[in-house]
């Protein structure tokens, strides 16, 4: 074993002059955050209610209450401020926004009349919606389920019709989907291990069952299952329950793991001090910064924040990679990543939305708060 960062310990703490400003308002623990813009943000809580709130006011402009029966689990939107989608109970829900007559308004009051159920009433007791993501043309809807379902969804004159559903894509859990540009393309990620793209049949399959011979007390306890995945027409990156983040670069028409990068991860297990390429916990959630398909962001559920810019970190992993198989000091590398220990969250942190670089929010399992973090 041996020590490379010399006495420097990556995972700094949130400067204690930034402190998050706090939405305030949900009774129960919040399940979704959304950003329409820059201006707003909409959340989505276990008390049964979406919010809409004004980031300069810290206030919410309005409020849909939820039918109780309802477990409301992940919003959407189609247009900015017009129509939001809501999955509940296997159902797909769209409410138009431009009907709200009140401050308050309950759901029904809002309802298209192009409510989709994609499960049977067998189905529905035992599946539920794990994930949800439009195509960038939004014309096309990918829906992932428990069951390890990826059904696709277009809607033609108001109407939802399933244009195809992939059974059992997934051996367990599809925990996300996202649609890419051509009809009926998807990435899918799973409690199977499994990174999938796939159109009309598999063009690429990646399986991190093998990270899991990686022995050590992480691993153990908590296997590489797929928690989180984004991506666009250049990177997939994955979070997975090992703590990893793993990255992908597209090659012609295919995919390939980004070598310099997942090579350096492995090593983290071979070395003491702390290699800034992964979480000590579940990374729950990674996203890529609105607009820039180079940065994304991770989180994990122990309130860890990083942030990577992908196309300026390939010649420092490149570095980093030989300082280490060296044995030398890469302290003076590390100024060019950005990590950090949320101070005011319960680290149980679930969801993490960006809305542009050193600008985000997010909530926790813990509290019924948003946080909303601005950097500079």
């Amino acid at each position: 074993m041996f020590h490379i960062f010399d006495e420097f310990f990556f995972e700094k703490k949130m400067p204690s002059s930034i402190t998050p400003a706090l939405l305030k308002g949900h009774s129960q623990p919040v399940q979704d955050i959304l950003f329409t813009n820059s201006k707003y943000v909409t959340s989505l809580s276990l008390d049964h209610s979406i919010r809409i709130w004004d980031i300069s006011t810290q206030k919410p402009t309005s409020c849909i209450l939820l039918d109780k029966s309802h477990t409301p689990l992940s919003i959407q939107y189609l247009n900015e401020n017009e129509l939001i989608y809501m999955t509940t109970n296997g159902k797909l829900f769209t409410m138009d926004l431009r009907k709200m007559q009140t401050i308050v308004t309950p759901h029904s009051q809002l309802l298209s009349s192009s409510t989709f159920a994609l499960f049977s009433q067998n189905e529905e007791q035992e599946n539920e919606i794990s994930s949800m993501n439009w195509n960038s043309t939004l014309e096309q809807l990918a829906v992932s389920d428990d069951a390890g379902n990826v059904s696709l969804l277009e809607r033609i004159d108001g109407q939802w019709k399933l244009e195809m559903k992939k059974e059992s894509l997934h051996s367990n859990i599809c925990s996300q989907v996202k649609v890419l540009h051509s009809k009926n393309e998807t990435i899918s990620t799973g409690f199977d291990f499994q990174l999938l793209h796939h159109q009309t049949s598999h063009l690429f399959q990646y399986n991190f069952s093998k990270q899991a011979q990686m022995i050590n007390a992480q691993t153990m306890f908590n296997p590489p299952f797929v928690y989180s995945m984004d991506g666009n027409e250049k990177w997939i990156v994955c979070g997975l329950g090992n703590g990893q983040v793993f990255v992908f670069s597209k090659k012609s028409n295919s995919w390939e793991p980004y070598n310099t990068w997942n090579e350096l991860v492995s090593i983290h297990d071979q070395v003491t001090s702390l290699i800034p390429l992964r979480h000590d916990y579940i990374v729950s959630q990674v996203q890529f910064v609105k607009g820039r398909r180079d940065c994304f962001m991770s989180c994990s559920a122990n309130g860890i924040i990083m942030q990577w810019k992908l196309d300026s970190l390939s010649q420092y992993m490149k570095e980093l990679l030989q300082l280490i198989k060296k044995k030398k000091s890469a302290k003076s590398l590390l100024s060019q990543i950005q990590s950090w220990q949320l101070q005011h969250v319960n680290k149980s942190i679930n969801k993490l939305e960006t809305i542009e670089m050193d600008h985000f929010a997010v909530c926790d399992q813990q509290s019924n708060y948003i946080y909303l973090y601005k950097m500079n």
